[in-house]
């Protein structure tokens, strides 16, 4: 119980600090990462130019956020908790902007990427 409850405290507090971060101080290397991944999705899912824009900032967050984890001190056990609660918000984030038929190909690359 006393490992939940710290996994959780770590957790919390770097939600906090992941989510004061601004995409405006992403690195380069970030925001080619993030261009580059937006294109793909761009393809796949006939993005709108909203959309493309919300993506990319989406996606530069997720990439600024899980660079954070990394770098952390956590134990690779709370790293990869935090890294499984920041994709599942991503995923969440992502699903806001698109229609029913973009969500369903969504799931569809999602899925063939966990696959392997």
């Amino acid at each position: 119980m006393k490992k939940l409850i710290v996994l959780f405290t770590s957790f919390f507090s770097f939600y906090l600090t992941a989510n004061a971060q601004d995409i405006s101080a992403a690195s380069d290397n970030v925001k080619n990462i993030a261009n580059v991944n937006t294109e793909k999705w761009q393809n796949a899912l006939l993005l709108t130019v909203n959309q493309r824009e919300k993506m990319t900032e989406f996606v530069i967050l997720y990439e600024m956020k899980k660079n954070s984890i990394y770098k952390s001190s956590a134990s690779m056990e709370e790293k990869n908790a935090q890294l499984k609660a920041l994709e599942e918000d991503h995923h969440t984030k992502v699903e806001t902007i698109l229609n029913e038929k973009q969500k369903t190909k969504y799931h569809e690359k999602i899925a063939e990427v966990k696959q392997g």
